[in-house]
């Protein structure tokens, strides 16, 4: 399976549909993942816990204007202008930010509004239904109470997280909804590693056909490779800067107690792109090794044709001499062998010992 089928990497689409429109403008970029869009909510504070599915979106406004309790809002499916622009309106969210949500184009970053931060990561999400990963965009909106999370289509990468705000005592309850963001950005970034498995086994698989004198299937192959790390490294390093700047900046939604949780993603994450550069090193290498393969094979053929060439030699010379129609009557120069009655069987015995002598000696030399 070829790794840009099992990483899901495929072409960006087209953003035509967004040319002369002001900025703003609600259009989605992307594929249509979900044919409806669907609202998950987790209500939690220090002592209780709620969790709603699949709730209406004038559902959510109670929870999120409770100053009181922690919400994490997940809505899956951003195709819906209308949901985005209605609840952006409602909650105060800007144009561009709402614009940026439904572009599934973007490339990791963070923004700081005045009241709220926007971050968006790549996921690489496992879909249950095939087992292929898809690396799929994520929004977030992260304000003093809650967090908005917007995704392409409904996944089961982050259903691991309300079991674990569920748990009483436990750091979810303790801290604030920047620990959720926290909780989210730490599993995007664990699910990257198996993307490093896959591109690993697909290097090893590669190097096994190039030793196996397979080369020639495995060239168009290593170009998908190397396309796919420099893709899947594009995605990847832009995150380092936005675990940068909430490490870095001093921001009223990031405490201090959750930042050295930030700082352990971002030691992950660069573990990653070291990883990666390594893995497109190997690649490098194993271009290389193709063409010291190509060399050799070429080398080892044009021996062959030389000696073959070489042994012909003094064959041509014979038989260019016995081939110049000389009439032996007339001619000053006596060629007896020309009417000899076992001419024909010495010439050829005699080329026959020559070409043997010949491949002998090239033995004996080693270049045979």
């Amino acid at each position: 399976m070829k790794l840009k089928k099992v990483l899901g990497l495929k072409k960006q689409p087209p953003v035509e549909q967004k040319t002369g429109l002001p900025p703003g403008t609600l259009v989605h970029i992307g594929e249509k993942l979900t044919e409806s869009v669907s609202i998950d909510l987790v209500d939690y504070g220090s002592d209780y816990f709620e969790e709603l599915k699949n709730i209406d979106l004038t559902d959510i406004y109670p929870h999120l204007e409770n100053p009181v309790s922690k919400t994490w809002a997940r809505i899956s499916g951003l195709h819906d202008a209308v949901t985005i622009e209605t609840m952006g309106s409602r909650l105060g969210i800007h144009p561009l930010v709402l614009e940026d949500i439904m572009n599934t184009t973007q490339r990791p970053k963070i923004e700081a509004y005045d009241d709220y931060l926007y971050i968006v990561v790549k996921s690489l999400a496992i879909q249950s239904e095939k087992g292929d990963p898809d690396l799929r965009q994520v929004s977030i909106i992260l304000s003093p109470d809650y967090l908005i999370s917007f995704h392409e289509h409904k996944d089961e990468l982050f259903d691991m997280i309300p079991p674990r705000i569920n748990v009483k005592g436990g750091r979810f309850r303790k801290y604030g909804v920047d620990y959720l963001l926290y909780a989210i950005l730490d599993i995007a970034v664990d699910q990257y590693f198996a993307s490093i498995e896959i591109i690993n086994d697909e290097i090893m698989e590669i190097e096994k056909g190039i030793l196996n004198d397979d080369a020639d299937t495995e060239y168009q192959r290593l170009h998908e490779l190397r396309r796919d790390i420099i893709y899947l490294r594009g995605k990847i390093a832009p995150l380092a800067e936005v675990l940068q700047t909430i490490i870095r900046d001093d921001h009223p939604l990031i405490s201090d107690e959750t930042t050295i949780y930030f700082r352990d993603v971002l030691d992950h994450l660069r573990r990653l792109i070291d990883t990666l550069q390594h893995s497109e090193e190997l690649v490098t290498g194993l271009f290389d090794m193709y063409m010291t393969r190509i060399n050799i094979r070429t080398g080892e053929i044009m021996k062959v044709l030389t000696i073959i060439a070489t042994i012909f030699i003094p064959l041509t010379f014979v038989v260019g001499i016995y081939g110049m129609n000389f009439d032996p009557d007339t001619s000053p120069f006596n060629m007896p062998e020309l009417r000899w009655y076992l001419g024909y069987p010495v010439v050829m015995i005699f080329m026959l010992i020559v070409s043997l002598g010949m491949l002998y000696f090239f033995r004996r030399k080693k270049w045979l």
